[in-house]
């Protein structure tokens, strides 16, 4: 059975993040404990090279982690799963693919292969230390867990939220409104901090927070309390919306409300899923396949001992302007 930097962390009574560091030769770490971690890491015959290249094909496990109370596909990450599928043709790798909503099926589904790629919903601690008490090389795509130790391929959500929000300013709007998902979730807090940077940066502040259900109803609903709402600041010009199927719903409940879209209202959205372009909406476009094809090379490198963890992906978002914002000046 191989030993992982879990193991030594129980045997040690550190976290996981302190061995990590003290197997990557981290100076701040206290001589006495980074001793300790050596001698247990040791003593249990811990090795960070867990592979070398064969002839064998590396098996990539791809897990979606999902609540049972969404529904089992994804739009977003089914994009990623096929970026993963690509890179793994091209180096000659197997890629199995299963869907969980609780813990003991991750267990079950996860034995047996070389590496494991993770996607999908938030996820608890105890599922990211059942993660990384796995003995997996394990690579966490588009959701940081913000766990030192935890390899992850990642966009910059706020990056992303700057340029929806610097568009939306460029391009005439000054009451700005925020509409998401909750902003708990790490990628929508993060959204929100880059919309408030971006504001601050031209001296406005937000016009609203709208929080609701990641679908095209809630959108429309949360719309609606969005015209419905008295501001002394004058009334709501623009809206970013971090989540694109929101932002339809919002479109719709706009259309319903007889506000013009970009003329009184613009709208911009996020992720720029196929639902987005079929409503012309003007999105943050996440490079959902390049996602998944850093993720599955991270995951074959860690595998082979060729990359040292933790490692970070960062990839940049672009904004794919289309019909609901206005042009910008000097632009035909």
């Amino acid at each position: 059975m191989r030993v992982n930097q879990s193991d030594i962390a129980r045997a040690a009574n550190v976290s996981i993040a302190t061995v990590c560091r003290v197997l990557k030769g981290n100076t701040h770490i206290g001589d006495e404990t980074r001793l300790r971690v050596l001698r247990i890491a040791a003593e249990l015959g811990y090795s960070s090279t867990r592979y070398r290249r064969t002839e064998e094909p590396l098996s990539i496990h791809v897990l979606f982690v999902r609540l049972s109370q969404f529904p089992p596909s994804d739009v977003f990450f089914g994009e990623v799963l096929h970026g993963i599928m690509e890179e793994a043709a091209v180096g000659g790798c197997h890629v199995h693919y299963s869907e969980v909503a609780d813990m003991p099926d991750a267990l079950d589904v996860v034995a047996g292969h070389d590496c494991l790629v993770v996607a999908g919903l938030p996820l608890s601690d105890d599922f990211v230390r059942l993660i990384h008490s796995l003995t997996l090389p394990t690579v966490f795509v588009g959701r940081h867990q913000r766990h030192t130790c935890s390899n992850a391929v990642l966009t910059d959500n706020i990056g992303g939220a700057e340029l929806a929000t610097r568009h939306l300013l460029d391009s005439g709007s000054r009451r700005l409104a925020f509409m998401s998902p909750d902003p708990k979730d790490p990628v929508y807090g993060d959204r929100l901090a880059g919309f408030q940077r971006a504001l601050a940066e031209y001296g406005y502040s937000p016009a609203g927070h709208w929080h609701a259900e990641p679908t095209a109803l809630a959108g429309e609903q949360t719309v609606a309390k969005i015209l419905g709402s008295e501001d002394p600041g004058g009334a709501t010009d623009g809206i970013f919306v971090a989540h694109d199927l929101m932002a339809v719903g919002a479109l719709r409940g706009l259309d319903r409300a007889g506000v013009a879209v970009p003329g009184d209202m613009q709208i911009v959205g996020y992720s720029d899923v196929s639902a987005a372009e079929a409503a012309h909406l003007t999105t943050v476009h996440v490079p959902r396949r390049r996602l998944g094809r850093h993720a599955a090379r991270l995951a074959a490198h860690l595998a082979w001992g060729e990359a040292e963890a933790p490692i970070h992906w960062t990839l940049p978002p672009s904004l794919v302007i289309r019909d609901t914002t206005r042009p910008l000046k000097g632009t035909p």
